[in-house]
């Protein structure tokens, strides 16, 4: 049986997931040497919430990405669209690829991806989704959540206690583990309180790590060594 190492980290540790703002090998191979756990890639997104950056579908941006997964020694993630998704043709190309998980939201997923055998599978849930139907997901088959509940209005704000008190509901009503992305300004030293109420990780993007390559690299080193002291 194939060992899926993301969801097996999310299990063991806090785990640190970096979000590419730009499908780069060498940025990717770099955010890996910064302290990265997993770093996640993207296509066919016209228009990224938070990073505003324009992912264009497997077919243009293969040639960016296809060998990150064999470059890297850590789990590399896809999240294989949004109002248009990878067919299921195009994604048995990129399991071959040897991406370890996919990731993508609830109301973006076709069914069809469920019955994906080779990579485990991430279900993001929005701010519309209600945290009382989270554990379905759970039953439909989804071996991990990716917390994406803050409107999108309010992206880049401050954490706040509420925050994490809606965090601790939807962690506490599956079994699964569930991540953090940054859609809130989350600071380094924050990271203890998303871990307290039971987060088995943190995915940084574009709103605390900017799209500048050198500032994703130091944010990276920040948040890996407030990881690093729990």
């Amino acid at each position: 049986m194939k060992k899926y190492r993301f969801i097996d980290s999310l299990k063991e540790k806090m785990t640190l997931v970096v979000s590419l703002t730009e499908n780069n090998l060498q940025w990717a191979r770099s955010i890996e040497s910064a302290g990265a756990h997993s770093v996640k890639v993207h296509i066919n997104v016209l228009s990224h919430r938070a990073s505003k950056t324009h992912f264009k579908s497997w077919e243009e941006e293969k040639e960016n990405i296809k060998e990150i997964p064999k470059a890297l020694s850590i789990p590399v993630g896809i999240v294989p669209g949004a109002e248009v998704t990878a067919s299921l043709e195009e994604m048995e190309e990129i399991k071959k690829c040897g991406f370890d998980y996919l990731d993508i939201f609830s109301h973006h997923m076709p069914p069809a991806y469920l019955d994906i055998e080779g990579m485990s599978k991430s279900v993001a849930l929005d701010n519309h989704y209600p945290l009382e139907y989270a554990p379905i997901i759970e039953k439909l088959g989804a071996d991990m959540i990716e917390a994406s509940i803050i409107p999108p209005e309010e992206y880049g704000q401050p954490l706040t206690v509420k925050d994490i008190s809606f965090y601790q509901k939807l962690i506490s009503s599956v079994s699964i583990p569930v991540f953090i992305p940054t859609q809130r300004k989350i600071q380094p030293d924050q990271v203890k309180y998303l871990r307290m109420v039971g987060a088995s990780g943190i995915a940084i993007g574009a709103v605390v790590t900017s799209k500048n390559i050198d500032m994703i690299l130091r944010t990276t080193e920040q948040f890996r060594k407030e990881i690093d002291k729990l």
